[in-house]
């Protein structure tokens, strides 16, 4: 079995962008345990420190663990990420979803090396974080990585499918 992790943006609230997570849950709970993490406002450090102990608590249960992470969450993953990996076991951390990801805090995506790599996700249409953000990142991105540009927002994916 495997473990997704999925992290609000700023504003806190489970359920992702436009009830996202919720139906990703609907889909995937035969094969994946999820975990619906809902953020501190604006306190990405601290949220790491809250992620790495919940890795630290699964450390072993499952074949692979894999995070996404929405607007400020994608700061919160990559970081994250980069954490598991180094002190809490090697390759702790699969893959990460970035949805609208913000860029600042997260230069660290340079050093990430996942075995599934990086999906960026990001709508040409978003204005509070806009897709420069997720180029930016996707640039600075060593790893296996991929980058969809959507043409709508990315908290209009779940209610247009």
């Amino acid at each position: 079995m495997d473990l997704i992790i999925c992290v609000s943006g700023s504003g806190g609230g489970s359920t992702g962008p436009n009830g996202l997570y919720d139906s990703l849950l609907f889909v995937v709970k035969s094969s994946f345990d999820v975990i619906l993490f809902d953020t501190i406002p604006d306190d990405i450090f601290l949220n790491v420190a809250s992620l790495i102990e919940i890795i630290k608590s699964k450390n072993g249960c499952y074949d692979r663990t894999f995070l996404i992470g929405w607007s400020m969450g994608g700061a919160v993953v990559v970081q994250t990420a980069y954490i598991a990996n180094m002190f809490v076991r090697p390759h702790a951390i699969s893959g990460l979803v970035l949805l609208a990801s913000q860029s600042a805090n997260a230069g660290i995506i340079k050093y990430l090396n996942l075995a599934h790599g990086i999906l960026f996700l990001h709508g040409t249409n978003d204005s509070a974080i806009t897709f420069s953000s997720s180029l930016s990142l996707y640039n600075r991105c060593y790893c296996k990585k991929q980058l969809v540009q959507l043409q709508e927002k990315v908290k209009d994916i779940a209610a247009t499918g």
